[in-house]
């Protein structure tokens, strides 16, 4: 891996410390309303219980 390319990683992974730590805001963020995620469960057809495993 050339020097540029590990430098950058690197911050990157520190980065996402602080950003973790809340010592930092994340540049962006998503949201979701509760419809459209019971919408996609039910499109895959699981249960509550078993998209939940998935997520975690």
């Amino acid at each position: 891996m050339n020097k540029k390319l590990f430098s950058d990683l690197t911050k990157s992974i520190k980065q996402a410390g602080r950003i973790r730590r809340g010592e930092r805001p994340a540049s962006r963020t998503y949201t979701y309303d509760a419809v459209d995620v019971r919408t996609l469960r039910e499109s895959v057809q699981v249960s509550q219980s078993q998209f939940a495993r998935v997520l975690i």
